[in-house]
């Protein structure tokens, strides 16, 4: 059996990282995954192509809302003829069915419809304002035959799934626990090095990294002494803001905090840079349930997040992490002061925090769960 996924970034990051994880597990049970990016940039097409994934590249317009509704309905035309193009390729690979990765990725849900290929269409986050998940959510419970929904909130968010429950699978993305493990022969830090706390993510205005910006500055100006690691690439589309909101933010510092901010772009897998942290903060302002936060939790590592998507499905609370409420620098001041001032507190979180990551966020049980939504979707049963 082979099965396309239409995955609409080229940025490496969660929906590819999700079927890298599972896809040698598929491939044991006879299904065979190629997927579709737009090759706009290289980076996410070398990473799966590194690991043996099949990949082929088409162009496909993005349905946005930057333009208003008048301009995301200018768009139609466009996305419509996209879809065929994405059915010529489904074709052309004799491709089993369809997997449409996020919740705008009409092309390939059009392109399933048009080649007469099983969709299964995956809503990865929250992201979206409630009247386009609505909108939209109507389309998914109508075109799609299997839905899969990161995690009960990210099902719930989306209301028009109740037309069609039975067709819903809810599953969490997965962590190679091997690769992300904590590190038995990490050096401890000379006494006094202070803290480091870090976050992973596309640099984009999505994942709250001026949250994270503002919070930092009134930590140091309230007298914590700790360090910052930004790691990710930039997302093209707002790579020109965001460089000219950090150089901003950069240049507000007083000159001893500067050399205590580092930003990385990373080469290949991101284990090595969780690793090297003290504490991960995940300042997203939506999120379905991220990869990266079930990868920190695989480290061992404490955990500080927003109430965002499923978070709070994954973290508990004062146990293997602190929740931090609704996504402001306000809210997130008071979790990070507490972690940044207990080492003990660090260290118990983040024992609890693997044994969670070990409990429920296997590749093996997320490859059963993406199975489950083929089988339903092919017409054979649950």
């Amino acid at each position: 059996m082979k099965i396309l996924v239409s995955v609409q970034q080229d940025v490496f990051g969660g929906p590819q990282n999700q079927w890298l994880r599972i896809h040698p597990l598929l491939a044991d049970e006879g299904v065979e995954v190629v997927f579709l990016l737009p090759g706009e940039r290289p980076d996410a097409g070398d990473r799966l192509r590194s690991a043996g994934c099949e990949v082929e590249y088409l162009p496909t317009p993005r349905l946005t809302l930057r333009g208003g509704a008048t301009g995301a309905a200018a768009l139609l035309p466009e996305v419509y003829r996209a879809g065929g193009r994405v059915a010529e390729v489904a074709r052309h690979l004799g491709a089993d069915v369809v997997v449409s990765a996020g919740l705008a990725n009409l092309p390939a849900a059009i392109g399933a419809k048009r080649a007469g290929l099983p969709l299964v269409w995956q809503l990865l986050s929250v992201f979206a304002p409630a009247y386009v998940r609505t909108g939209l959510g109507f389309a998914v419970a109508t075109l799609s035959d299997a839905v899969m929904a990161v995690g009960s909130r990210c099902r719930r968010a989306h209301p028009p799934l109740r037309l069609s429950p039975s067709k819903v699978v809810e599953f969490f993305p997965p962590v190679d626990l091997t690769e992300f493990a904590p590190d038995p022969d990490r050096n401890e830090a000379p006494e006094g090095t202070p803290p480091l706390i870090g976050t992973v993510g596309n640099l984009n205005p999505h994942k709250g990294h001026d949250i994270l910006w503002e919070a930092c500055s009134r930590l140091w100006g309230e007298g914590h002494d700790f360090r910052v690691r930004v790691c990710g690439h930039p997302s093209p589309s707002y790579q020109e803001k965001y460089d000219a909101a950090l150089e901003a933010w950069t240049a507000s510092l007083e000159p001893e905090w500067r050399p205590r901010v580092e930003y990385i772009h990373p080469e290949g897998p991101v284990a090595p840079y969780l690793k090297d942290l003290d504490i991960f903060v995940l300042p997203s302002r939506s999120e379905g349930v991220p990869t990266v936060l079930l990868e920190a939790m695989g480290v061992g590592l404490p955990v500080v997040a927003f109430d965002i998507g499923g978070v709070g499905e994954v973290v508990e609370d004062g146990k293997d992490g602190l929740i931090a409420g609704a996504p402001s620098a306000d809210n997130l001041l008071a979790p990070l002061a507490r972690v940044l001032g207990d080492e003990n507190a660090r260290v118990a979180m983040g024992t609890a925090a693997r044994r969670a990551a070990e409990a429920k966020f296997s590749a093996e049980r997320c490859a059963e769960q993406h199975l489950r939504a083929i089988r339903i979707a092919l017409g054979q049963g649950h």
